[in-house]
């Protein structure tokens, strides 16, 4: 438990991956939490299972539909600090990308902000943006080049300034979070009454708080893992994201959270800080590879991918490759963050009901 006086954090968007980690996270501090989601029936699971011996600490707000102008009016209401999670669910039904994802993000950052200021109270310490490393790259950047917390997309934006709607959810999910996070530091420029950090994740990978019942909704990176226990060779997020960056960047969840954790109770030293978290280069051949040393049972089903694919054996980065550089983040917060091992195999352990 921390040693931070106790406060009212909000999480809007609870019962997602990385919100429920970081919820977490703020109950084990001390803290109160809380959090934002669509209906209680989506954190039912969370309440009754790992949350159940917080009931104290533990407040749910019902936000049916963040793009509504009012629907963080009572949310926000006394709350010590904001962390902005809650965003449109990206999925291949998405087939208008600013109608569908860009615009939405942006309202309902803009509606919750808005509602801060007027409803939140002057306790109200600091507004954590959830941005994301996609929001950092520069898709085809050549070698040597270094990503870091001031680096921008560029790209994207224009593409989608050219062709609108007519864009995948792989251009369009960069544009929403960069559009949104520049909203943020718009009204930092103007000197907003309470302390703004914005974080910059990269490939989010660990174990999910709670299973989902449905396996349909196990995390993308988390999927990647499933398959490959399970023999199969399908493409994940990992290599995807290697093609646009140059890099594949991991994080591991629970690390973030910590950071999340730390904006909040420290407002002063995170207030206008731009956080890019990426503890390395997690290729989806190095799964492969971590798997098949862990389960040697298992190597003779888990694929070999691509055999020329060269990384590090320490998942650090090539200095004259593509590299992200999060030192000021590890700086800042006192953090080393998890190999890649660590979170490959805390997270298939976490699968372990889905493929033992």
């Amino acid at each position: 438990m921390s040693s931070m006086p106790r406060k009212v954090i909000l999480i809007t968007g609870i019962n997602g991956y990385l919100a429920s980690n970081t919820g977490t996270a703020v109950l084990q501090a001390g803290h109160i939490l809380r959090g934002t989601c669509r209906s209680h029936e989506r954190v039912r699971s969370l309440l009754e299972g790992p949350w159940k011996e917080y009931g104290s600490q533990v407040e749910i707000a019902v936000v049916p539909d963040i793009s509504e102008v009012d629907a963080f009016d009572e949310a926000v209401k006394g709350v010590s600090a904001i962390i902005h999670m809650a965003a449109p669910v990206i999925s291949p039904a998405i087939t208008k990308a600013s109608t569908q994802l860009i615009e939405p993000t942006i309202a309902g950052t803009r509606n919750l902000l808005n509602s801060a200021l007027k409803y939140a109270g002057d306790q109200l310490e600091i507004f954590v943006f959830t941005s994301s490393a996609a929001a950092c790259i520069k898709p085809g950047a050549q070698p040597p080049h270094v990503y870091n917390d001031d680096s921008w997309n560029v790209i994207h934006p224009a593409i989608v300034e050219k062709e609108g709607d007519n864009v995948s959810i792989f251009t369009s999910y960069p544009v929403a979070k960069i559009r949104a996070e520049k909203y943020v530091w718009s009204l930092y420029a103007d000197k907003a009454p309470f302390a703004i950090a914005s974080i910059c994740g990269s490939i989010a990978t660990g174990p999910p708080i709670v299973l989902p019942e449905s396996e349909s909704e196990i995390p993308s990176t988390c999927k990647s893992i499933l398959n490959a226990l399970r023999g199969l060779e399908l493409p994940g997020p990992q290599d995807h994201i290697a093609k646009i960056a140059g890099a594949a960047p991991y994080s591991d969840i629970r690390d973030i959270a910590k950071i999340y954790l730390w904006c909040t109770e420290n407002p002063q030293l995170a207030d206008g800080q731009r956080y890019l978290v990426v503890a390395g280069h997690g290729p989806q051949k190095a799964i492969y590879d971590i798997l098949k040393e862990v389960y040697p049972e298992r190597a003779h089903i888990i694929p070999d991918g691509d055999k020329d694919f060269r990384y590090n054996k320490d998942w650090t980065f090539d200095e004259r490759g593509v590299r992200f550089d999060s030192s000021k983040v590890q700086n800042h917060v006192g953090l080393t963050f998890k190999t890649y091992k660590e979170t490959i195999v805390d997270t298939a352990e976490a699968l372990a009901p889905y493929w033992k």
